[in-house]
């Protein structure tokens, strides 16, 4: 399996944060489009320990713009997928279309994240 290395940033750089892993990445997507000088990237990796971490990037090309980046790291499917989600000013939690797009990739490769995914347990 591949060493991941992703960087977590922050407004202050002397707090951003290094995460390693071994692993796989399970799906990924971009919101690029050619003339556009802003997107969004998000990556779903499943670790060697079958824990997972998602990787969000808010790109630019405008000068003077940093690349942001969060990282989630989870040891549960659902963890991972609520990790994903957002939601809007009145609290409606949903997915964006890259993260359904991550998402659908994921779940062709882990059983255990697609039943998660499509099965939610209200008990």
């Amino acid at each position: 399996m591949p060493l991941y290395e992703l960087t977590h940033t922050e407004r202050d750089p002397s707090r951003n944060r290094l995460f390693r892993f071994e692993g796989e990445l399970l799906g990924e997507a971009s919101s690029y489009m050619h003339g556009k000088d802003r997107w969004s990237e998000m990556r779903l990796y499943r670790t060697s320990l079958d824990e997972y971490v998602v990787e969000k990037m808010g790109n630019s090309s405008r000068p003077g713009d940093s690349i942001r980046s969060t990282i989630h790291h989870a040891t549960t499917p659902q963890g991972a997928i609520e990790s994903m989600q957002t939601s809007d000013d009145d609290g409606v939690v949903y997915f964006t279309r890259l993260a359904r797009t991550v998402l659908d990739q994921a779940c062709r490769e882990d059983p255990d994240l697609r039943y998660a995914y499509q099965v939610r347990d209200l008990t």
